[in-house]
């Protein structure tokens, strides 16, 4: 039988059913109505009747179903009865190591270790002078944690007191931890100074990605507060000497915060494991990597034996044994459900697995290959390498010449391409660059350049500006591969679209400030503004004039149109008639009424947006100041309240208006804007 991992049945043909039946096998059988389909096909396979009859392959027995259609087949032995039998496996299994080096290696994960017959030498500068610095008082709600935290190291012989003056002390920077307890961190920077470093090289994540290429399994090992295993000798425990409000205590143990602790950490843990294959160490992470689980197991049993000799020990919580990849549908005792989660999981994963950070690394050893796949309903093929494990290096171009082949603008072009004639209307964009046209099957090619679909453009952009690109450079990426009619056009606008430019580019500068424009005479142009209600209910009318700043200030219990001309008139009968009012959109303002009364005294009206102070700066100014007055009379006894002489409205000498005889009437030109 063929095993089919996407068969959902068990299928046997006619002729294979006669045969078994002659043989008399233990079945039941039975007639069935189930409607099978072959893969890719809509019409229903034609179905004799089923059976039920046990299957045993080596061990392993179980009860199983099978479909008997008419014709002759390949048998098919379905994905559930498969898996039963233990003839196929989907996903992996996470290997029972772990669990066997925890317990062979146990007392690798206790405690706080300290790595045997060593200690290490900070090399001081003689000729920088020691600073002593201040205690830094904590807060009083600290200091309990503080003490704790302070003992338990002391405790762990990680730190002791100092009963002698101390030429270097630094203070001590108390940060919170999520579990509520506090972690001691000494302030290192003036300290620093005094230590040289060694300048050891640290592996990159790139050079240690390069070793591991081809391997299956990977194991993670994490060293319990690494640099607190690594002892200092006692002339260098003197530069790590910190100040709390108990008093001085100094590091015995290598500490975060010199700047020679991550060179030093490196060197000697990296020569603790040297000589092992597949190790490496970056800081405090140890990485273990096979390609094979008997590989990786034997490399991991060699590591964690010059751990337990060398007394270091390892934090299990952050332990990860033989990981693989796996999915949570291929788990155990989960029940396979193709949802909407997994179908956008799905389609998410099709989308990563192009992007340059997973794909493989390059061997240039490996022999390369064209790997294609296809199906009923897609087409899909990779640009790979030659390996146990094939990474997919680089897309195809199928996807281009699917979507040329439906572009209907550029069926056109290939058309008048073989026809040498350019008199459609769609081609009108390409005429300019007709010779350097050329089809080559379905795609369309300007020079060495592809002609992109136009279903297809935006994701050619959003490939080209990858990394936030600008403009300049969005544009060299793509002059290089592609072309299509307005490109250039098309790739300024989409990076200036872009959310992530936008965030982080320079804001568009505001419009110039257009200063209003000093009237000729007094109490020709107005302002006019509501403020209120006030605290007993009335309102205030706030009339300005542009030219003198003086102003004057109606009380209202009402805010219409009415009540508005009404004080209106009074001000005029007094000052006379103005050449202009400039006002927000208020109602009242924009009432039939209130346009009238305008009309017919010959006054032209303007208008500007409300809160918006570049419009207009100089009423909104008095009448914050009305504000801020009656602000304070709220909360001023009546008795202790003083008259302002700004509200007797006496203006000084130079600014006493003058009676006019009659209007001046401005330039019909300089009004043109207003209604």
């Amino acid at each position: 039988m063929l095993i089919d991992s996407g068969a959902s049945t068990n299928v046997i043909d006619k002729g294979t059913w006669e045969e078994l039946k002659s043989q008399k096998i233990e079945c039941k059988s039975y007639r069935c109505k189930k409607k099978l389909y072959g893969y890719g096909s809509s019409v229903p396979l034609k179905v004799i009747g089923c059976f039920e009859a046990r299957v045993v392959v080596g061990d392993k027995v179980c009860e199983a179903e099978f479909v008997v259609i008419d014709g002759t087949k390949q048998p098919l032995l379905g994905r559930g009865r498969a898996i039963k039998l233990g003839v196929l496996q989907i996903g992996s299994s996470i290997n029972s190591v772990s669990s066997d080096i925890v317990e062979e290696f146990k007392d690798c994960f206790r405690g706080v270790g300290k790595l045997k017959g060593y200690q290490l030498k900070l090399h001081i500068k003689e000729n920088v002078a020691p600073v002593v610095q201040p205690l830094r008082r904590p807060p009083f709600n600290l200091r309990d944690k503080i003490e704790k935290t302070s003992d338990e190291l002391e405790n762990m012989d990680i730190i002791e007191k100092v009963n002698s003056p101390s030429q270097s002390v630094s203070p001590v920077v108390v940060v919170a931890k999520p579990n509520g307890e506090v972690r001691l961190c000494v302030d290192m920077r003036q300290a620093n100074c005094a230590v040289e470093r060694e300048r050891y090289p640290i592996p990159t994540i790139d050079e240690v990605l390069q070793d591991m290429n081809n391997k299956k399994v990977f194991s993670k090992l994490d060293l319990r507060w690494g640099y607190h295993q690594i002892e200092l000798s006692k002339e260098s425990r003197e530069i790590t000497t910190f100040l709390t409000h108990k008093g001085l205590c100094r590091y015995k143990r290598l500490m975060f915060g010199i700047s020679a602790a991550p060179d030093k950490y490196q060197q000697v843990i990296q020569q603790t494991l040297q000589g092992i294959e597949g190790v490496h160490n970056v800081s405090d992470d140890i990485i273990v990597h096979g390609a094979t689980h008997d590989q990786h197991d034997e490399r991991l049993r060699k590591v964690m034996m010059p751990v337990r000799e060398c007394g270091l020990t390892l934090n299990l919580e952050k332990c990860q044994f033989s990981m693989k990849p796996l999915r949570r549908l291929t788990k155990k005792d989960v029940v396979f459900q193709w949802r909407s989660e997994q179908a956008a999981a799905f389609q998410k994963l099709k989308k990563e697995l192009t992007r340059e950070e997973v794909l493989g690394y390059y061997d240039k050893d490996a022999e390369t290959r064209f790997i294609t796949d296809a199906s009923p309903v897609g087409l899909g093929a990779v640009l790979a390498q030659k390996h146990p494990d094939s990474h997919p290096k680089a897309m195809t171009t199928r996807e281009v010449e699917e979507h040329s082949y439906r572009d209907a603008e550029l069926s056109e072009v290939r058309r008048c391409i073989r026809e040498g004639v350019w008199n459609n209307k769609e081609c009108v964009k390409y005429i300019p660059v007709k010779d350097e046209l050329c089809a080559i099957g379905k795609v369309v090619l300007r020079g060495t350049r592809i002609v992109i679909p136009q279903t297809l453009r935006q994701q050619v952009l959003a490939i080209a500006h990858e990394g936030h690109v600008g403009i300049v450079a969005t544009k060299l990426r793509l002059r290089t591969k592609v072309w299509w009619p307005g490109i250039d056009k098309d790739a300024e606008q989409y990076v200036s679209s872009s959310h992530g430019c936008q965030l982080v580019g320079q804001a568009t500068p505001p419009e110039p400030l257009i200063p209003t424009e000093l009237p000729l005479g007094k109490c020709q142009d107005l302002y006019l503004d509501l403020l209120g209600p006030m605290p007993t209910g009335e309102y205030l009318l706030v009339v300005i004039d542009y030219y003198s700043r003086y102003y004057e200030v109606e009380i209202l219990m009402s805010v219409t149109a009415s009540q508005i001309i009404s004080r209106l008139e009074t001000i005029f009968a007094v000052h006379g008639l103005p050449v202009t009012t400039t006002s927000d959109n208020g109602p009242q303002f924009r009432s039939e009424e209130f346009e009238h009364f305008l009309v017919d005294n010959g006054i032209l009206q303007g208008k500007v947006t409300p809160q918006w102070v570049q419009a207009n700066g100089e009423s909104p100014e008095k009448v914050q100041y009305q504000r801020n007055v009656t602000e304070v009379k709220k909360f001023t006894p009546r008795d202790e309240q003083c008259v302002d002489s700004d509200h007797q409205f006496e203006l000084q000498e130079d600014n006493e208006l003058e009676q006019r005889p009659q209007r001046d009437r401005h330039p019909p030109d300089r009004y043109g804007e207003w209604e």
